[in-house]
């Protein structure tokens, strides 16, 4: 996977979020004069200084991102049913990814080789093989919560989103940059198409 971190601003809203499609680098924002019309564009990191690949990626008009952001969600609204079932589809995705019976089974693990290495210990036998064990388990409890913390949040992203698109009764009419920052992740450009993803997992294709 390629390192996208290249140092940009991260305060506009479409930062480190514009995804080449043919070399997977990001975008950058560029205040274009030509033939002395002024305008600001986004061209491909690749494009832009020297590159490992030769990227032909096409030039993109902010405002042609925006009305693709536009686009996105008048699709999500135009076809709620159909989106609202997807959510749904990757909500039980989410869920069936983890299992709480595996927090348990960990924690009864863990309690029985305490106990082990406490016997071990007043025995004044060697106990290393029983710490390692729980040291591993340890750290096994240690990514679940890691893990339990991310699916919440997906989850909450999903129940979000599907609230919104159930409240939401009108198109959007123009672009709006806090709708933007609370559900896009990414946009990859393509030569026919943007693929505009979500945070809550759906994907939705614009062709412009």
């Amino acid at each position: 996977m390629k390192n996208r971190n290249h140092g940009f601003s991260s305060n506009h809203v479409f930062s480190q979020m514009i995804v080449c499609g043919e070399c997977s680098e990001l975008f950058r924002r560029v205040h274009w004069n030509n033939h002395g019309c002024r305008s600001i564009v986004w061209r491909c990191v690749s494009r832009l200084q020297p590159a490992d690949v030769i990227c032909h990626a096409r030039t993109v008009n902010e405002e042609v991102l925006k009305n693709v952001v536009v686009q996105a969600f008048n699709e999500l609204l135009g076809s709620k049913s159909a989106y609202q079932k997807r959510l749904q589809d990757n909500l039980a995705m989410v869920l069936r990814g983890y299992e709480d019976e595996q927090a348990l089974e960990i924690d009864k693990r863990l309690a029985k080789l305490q106990q082990e290495l406490i016997n071990h210990a007043s025995r004044k036998e060697d106990y290393n093989d029983i710490a390692d064990e729980i040291f591993r388990l340890r750290e096994m409890k240690l990514k679940n919560f890691t893990d339990t913390a991310v699916r919440d949040e997906q989850v909450k992203r999903i129940n979000e989103l599907n609230e919104f698109i159930e409240q939401q009764d009108s198109e959007l009419t123009q672009f709006d940059e806090s709708l933007a920052r609370r559900w896009l992740k990414e946009i990859v450009v393509w030569g026919d198409r943007f693929s505009v993803a979500l945070k809550s997992g759906v994907i939705i294709e614009i062709e412009i």
